[in-house]
């Protein structure tokens, strides 16, 4: 990937390496994420007022330079509430998101929207259906200025061509592509701005299995190429174990136990980490089989 910003890449505060340098990048610190809950079950069952929804209940995590740190739980834990705070999308009730130590207080700017860039579940859902993936990664990039605009095209290209699609992709609308392939034109628009951290949530729980093999190889690879942080959010513990050098799990909004990926599988500290683990297949390998890139 060509850097296209005015600082060597020794001088950027963000650019890491592969496998991490156990220094922190980005930080989230008491993080508080209440919802309040009106009408519905909580009416039906003759609630007055609101009802609090402790979605994320002061939570600790920071994702060191260069390593990818996977967050597990069960559907309605709070991660994805948790991923979303940390990548600008919501304001939490309180606590504080950190950037190489500085804080990102109040909606982010421009620049800070560049530094932490997100992978989103739905890959068709999170795409404009009526523009080809051209015109999505083209305005992305010329919102953001993150090359001149005579160089947006080339920019384009190199994007495709880093997530696996066939340059004809340019001129194609999303209904044309498979839910692999619509991820990737997720994962390309996410690296137009030339993030230090990628959050990735759920980003291959609506796929084939074969097909979640190859993204997985592919954010992996672009983890090592591109010297990026990480922040993988997912349910499924066997999914996680291949691509996070740490693993933190979380249960009713809290974070009930974090360690390095092996110490996590082998020695589980808490209950729930081990019901989490009694039901994934033990698997031998880091890198799982992939089919051809051109499928997926």
């Amino acid at each position: 990937m060509t850097a296209t910003t005015n600082d060597p890449a020794t001088d950027d505060p963000g650019r890491g390496e592969p496998g991490g340098t156990g220094e922190e990048l980005l930080a989230v610190q008491g993080l508080v994420q209440h919802y309040h809950r009106r009408g519905g079950v909580w009416k039906r069952l003759g609630g007055h007022g609101s009802a609090v929804v402790k979605a994320v209940n002061g939570v600790d995590l920071a994702v060191g330079r260069g390593e990818t740190l996977g967050l597990v739980g069960e559907s309605g834990c709070g991660k994805s509430t948790l991923s979303r705070c940390a990548a600008g999308l919501l304001r939490p009730t309180s606590g504080t998101v950190r950037y190489a130590g500085q804080a990102l207080d109040g909606p982010p700017d421009r620049e800070q929207r560049r530094l932490v860039q997100m992978v989103f579940q739905d890959p068709y859902s999170s795409l404009n259906p009526r523009m080809t993936v051209g015109q999505t990664l083209g305005e992305v990039l010329r919102y953001h200025r993150v090359v001149p605009r005579a160089q947006v095209a080339d920019r384009v290209r190199e994007l495709v061509d880093l997530v696996g699609l066939p340059p004809r992709a340019v001129d194609q609308l999303p209904r044309s592509f498979s839910g692999g392939q619509r991820q990737r034109i997720g994962i390309a628009r996410a690296l137009a701005l030339e993030p230090r951290v990628l959050i990735a949530d759920e980003p291959v729980s609506a796929l084939d299995v074969s097909v979640q093999a190859n993204i997985i190889n592919l954010l992996l690879d672009l983890k090592e190429s591109l010297g990026l942080s990480m922040l993988f959010v997912s349910h499924n513990m066997a999914v996680v174990r291949q691509i996070s050098d740490r693993i933190a799990v979380m249960h009713s909004g809290v974070v009930v136990e974090e360690g390095s990926t092996d110490q996590v599988f082998t020695s589980p500290q808490h209950d729930y980490t081990r019901l989490l683990l009694s039901s994934v297949p033990r698997l031998a390998t880091r890198r799982i089989p992939a089919v051809e890139a051109a499928t997926a």
